[in-house]
């Protein structure tokens, strides 16, 4: 007998479910229907008088004629499993109690029948739920197969972001969540566990077994993909970016290119190219030896504008094409290339204090390298020098051009201060010697410039003590040649508020 069918019997005649341990009994005997009771434990004479057809499928129980037969229910255990007490799930009617009404009968045939139908319905339950069952475990095994063979798809899961300004603006797509996704996918496709993936992913996972074929699957499978785009810069609304994402064959992903069209770029606004550079540019220095500087390295400065700047004078800043792009990417279009700006804001020398006292002082130094020495009893010849005082000029920062720019003078700083002189020296004889006669003169004229340099510069005026006096010892020919010499070394003429002489 089938298994269903048996156990459909066992209930019917025994009045409960047959329990596992009796299932594994009854299909050790084959399912038998006539081991029923003894697998239930039922001796003959608690089930009555039971018989089997000779088919074996359903039991016949022998009835007295014009006997009426009733059938208690059960004790409301049917689903219990017990076997302690077989008599309160199975009646026959020979127990039957009497009680005083009427008792409706059923006879044997139909009982039987509705016996018979209840079974059919519950086989019929039994195999549509198995059905689906089976129906299910299909669809399931079917979904993970076709997942874990698709390919994967970033079409849905691809943005791309516009920035900056109409002509110049930028195109980027969403490349962190993108390659976070991928990698996911990859992982799972690999076998990997999704919730390992996960933590793995988020960096709260174990060290990657760098051995472990799996994760190798998905480096290899990573590094095939390329993901590219035909445009990122210099965009205007309208255009067309492409990005492309290719995978190489038995790499599970889908290769694919999708357009984006740029859009909500702003607009850029002119502006006075003066105005957008006006604070990259300073002036430093004196009036006179100022030098110009720009903190940006992309704006420069014509050649010989950069020092020896007065108030006043004019200099050309450029701007290269990359600061030009800077500023486009900022919305701000440049009026022009170049533009000129005038120089100001530098401090005079004479505001400096104590200028004039080192004037005066420098005027002591001819004198003390040039005393008269007339003619005595030990010497035939006497010498006597005339002095005549030429333009002052004046520096800042040291001999070295290089410490042009200094602050103004406020701030510490030192300045060279000399003045032009031309010499005459006059040597007249006084005894006859060798090559002269007594009453002999002789004229020689140098020119040349005496003076202070690194004198320093505090609160602005001069520290007067430490001083460190110059002289030229260069064999100049006029005056001219000795101003020559001051301003190819950078000084410029300083204007004394002394009176003149």
């Amino acid at each position: 007998m089938e298994p269903d069918k048996y156990a459909q019997l066992f209930e019917h005649i025994i009045g409960r479910k047959l329990t596992p341990s009796e299932f594994l009994e009854a299909r050790a005997a084959g399912f038998d229907p006539k081991g029923i009771k003894s697998i239930a434990k039922i001796e003959p004479s608690s089930a009555g008088n039971l018989a089997f057809s000779s088919d074996g499928d359903e039991p016949t129980v022998p009835m007295a004629a014009n006997t009426e037969h009733s059938l208690l229910p059960t004790s409301g255990h049917e689903e219990s499993g017990s076997l302690d007490k077989p008599t309160q799930q199975f009646a026959p009617a020979a127990l039957a109690p009497i009680i005083d009404e009427p008792v409706p009968t059923v006879t044997a045939t139909a009982q039987d029948s509705a016996q018979k139908s209840q079974a059919r319905s519950k086989g019929r339950l039994i195999a549509i739920v198995a059905g689906i069952c089976v129906i299910c475990a299909i669809a399931i095994a079917a979904f993970f197969y076709y997942q874990r063979n698709r390919y994967i798809d970033l079409s849905s899961k691809i943005t791309m972001t516009f920035s900056g300004y109409d002509t110049y603006g930028y195109a980027n797509y969403n490349s962190s969540e993108v390659y976070e996704y991928l990698g996911h996918e990859l992982a799972v496709k690999a076998g990997l566990d999704a919730y390992d993936v996960n933590l793995r992913m988020n960096g709260m996972g174990a060290a990657e077994d760098q051995t472990d074929p799996k994760y190798k699957q998905v480096a290899s499978w990573l590094a095939s993909v390329r993901i590219t785009q035909d445009k990122y810069a210099h965009l205007s609304n309208g255009n067309v970016v492409t990005l492309t994402v290719s995978a190489p064959k038995g790499t599970p992903v889908r290769s694919f290119k999708k357009e984006f069209t740029v859009e909500n770029l702003k607009k850029v606004q002119t502006v006075a190219t003066e105005e957008l550079v006006k604070n990259e540019i300073t002036f430093t220095g004196m009036n006179g030896s100022g030098v110009v500087t720009v903190s940006d390295e992309g704006l420069s400065i014509d050649e010989g504008d950069t020092y020896g700047l007065s108030n006043g004078d004019t200099v050309t800043v450029t701007l290269s094409q990359d600061y030009i792009d800077s500023l486009l990417e900022q919305g701000k279009a440049p009026s022009e290339e170049s533009f000129t700006v005038k120089v100001s804001g530098l401090k005079n020398f004479s505001d400096i204090g104590k200028m004039d006292t080192l004037v005066e002082m420098i005027a002591k130094l001819p004198a003390q390298a040039y005393e008269d020495d007339p003619a005595d009893e030990y010497e035939s010849y006497g010498e006597q020098y005339t002095i005549e005082s030429g333009k002052t000029y004046v520096r800042s920062g040291s001999d070295s051009n290089s410490y042009y720019g200094e602050d103004d003078v406020h701030s510490d700083m030192t300045i060279s201060l000399v003045t032009a002189y031309k010499i005459t020296r006059t040597t007249t004889w006084v005894e006859d010697t060798y090559s002269n006669k007594a009453g002999d003169v002789e004229t020689e004229v140098m020119y040349t410039y005496f003076g202070y340099q690194n004198v320093n510069v505090y609160n602005g005026s001069l520290i007067l003590s430490d001083l460190y006096d110059m002289q030229d010892n260069s064999d100049n020919h006029d005056m001219d040649a000795v101003y020559a010499e001051l301003e190819m070394d950078g000084y410029i003429e300083y204007a004394s508020t002394l009176p003149s002489t």
